[in-house]
């Protein structure tokens, strides 16, 4: 827990902020078994970026995983469907981390709470969920590219078959000009040789 606060403050160097990672945004509001699960669902994501960072970068990433490793342990039930996730910075996930590894802080080591009932990752019964309060800090760094519009993807789509439509075009009028040019009378003759 010692690593996370100062590795991941605002102002530091290593953070990739612009590196698109997902969270749940409709996880079952329980205190200690959402936190948990955000710290399972993160987890998961921290391996997948340890293999995009570089060696500063991966060395924290490893502390953090080192942190949250626990949660390798417990025996989750396969995601429900009813899961919703939201793109966000790598930022947002790694802040949220933070928060959820100090609301577990005081139980672990303890008994305060048996996680049994935790193992199954649980949504809000409200299908129509909110999405996560944004922090200024968290989701700093410049904004996701959009998608691109089914419009660009339609003209990409097109643009092979219109490069087909011209090249029959062209072709098209090069017959009818060969054509022409040989059934006029006279247009070609071959030259009579003087004897």
């Amino acid at each position: 827990m010692t690593v996370l606060v100062p590795a991941w403050s605002p102002n530091t160097d290593y953070l990739l902020k612009d590196y698109p990672v997902t969270v749940a945004i409709n996880l079952q509001d329980e205190k200690y078994c959402k936190a948990l699960w955000s710290l399972f669902l993160a987890q998961r994501w921290m391996e997948q970026l340890k293999t995009v960072a570089g060696a500063e970068m991966q060395g924290l990433l490893e502390a953090v995983n080192t942190e949250i490793h626990f949660v390798r342990s417990c025996a989750f039930q396969p995601l429900p469907e009813c899961l919703r996730f939201v793109q966000t910075n790598i930022s947002h996930l790694l802040q949220d981390t933070c928060s959820q590894l100090l609301i577990l802080k005081p139980c672990m080591g303890k008994a305060c709470q048996n996680f049994s009932r935790c193992l199954e990752v649980q949504c809000q019964p409200d299908s129509s969920t909110l999405l996560p309060p944004r922090s200024p800090v968290a989701l700093e760094g410049t904004e996701l590219p959009e998608p691109p519009s089914s419009q660009l993807l339609l003209l990409l789509l097109l643009l092979p078959l219109t490069l087909v439509l011209l090249a029959a075009a062209w072709g098209l009028r090069w017959q009818r000009a060969r054509r022409r040019t040989a059934l006029r009378p006279g247009s070609w003759e071959p030259k009579q040789g003087t004897s």
